[in-house]
């Protein structure tokens, strides 16, 4: 008798594991990641974007958009995450802001000291990004002394975590962008190649 219910016992934890690791077992996820490309050697084929060199009223805003879809209507997002590609002689004279559902928030503002280029290696999505992320970040990338190109992960000025709870249901009926601007003119323009857009949010399945 033991014997017998040792047997099920272990039929049912294999099936349970085979059930787990199945393709509908991961649809099922708590949370899912979705990373979004946009410019040169994207999925979506997109080029790079020049960032007039501006200042006072030649100051102009580059807008790149992405939209995003794939997520359940019915989760909310726990986090977002921000990469950023772009070459520039003096990246102390970029700004870059996410526009978003929930409004427009500073990743950065002339920071970077006598560095250039946000991000590092290919000039495409293929490169390092300067990664904004909110959630886990230690170093701000506004720290005093701090100098481009910011291969890596930093903490924008505003937090990305005014995103968390937004329900995705408005996060896919908007179009996300990446506004980039030039306001100094006293060096040449530079050149968005790549951003990408990283969304964990809730996948629940009622």
């Amino acid at each position: 008798m033991n014997g017998r219910k040792l047997g099920v016992a272990v039929v049912a934890i294999l099936s349970l594991g085979l059930l787990i690791g199945s393709p509908a077992a991961q649809a099922r996820k708590k949370v899912v990641t979705k990373t979004y490309l946009q410019g040169v050697g994207s999925p979506t084929g997109g080029t790079a974007l020049a960032i007039p060199d501006g200042g006072g009223p030649l100051t102009q805003l580059v807008r790149s958009p992405i939209i995003v879809r794939g997520l359940n209507p019915r989760g909310k997002i726990r986090t977002v995450k921000v990469g950023v590609r772009a070459s520039h002689v003096a990246a102390k004279d970029l700004e870059f802001y996410l526009a978003s559902p929930r409004g427009v928030i500073n990743l950065s503002s002339d920071v970077g000291g006598q560095g250039n280029n946000y991000g590092g290696s290919f000039e495409t999505c293929a490169g390092q990004f300067t990664l904004f992320d909110s959630s886990g970040a230690a170093t701000a990338i506004n720290t005093p002394g701090l100098q481009a190109p910011f291969a890596g992960t930093f903490a924008p000025e505003e937090s990305l975590g005014l995103l968390s709870g937004l329900g995705n249901k408005k996060a896919t009926n908007a179009a996300w962008s990446l506004l980039v601007e030039d306001d100094d003119p006293a060096n040449p323009a530079g050149t968005l190649w790549c951003w990408k857009l990283v969304i964990s949010a809730t996948n629940p399945q009622r």
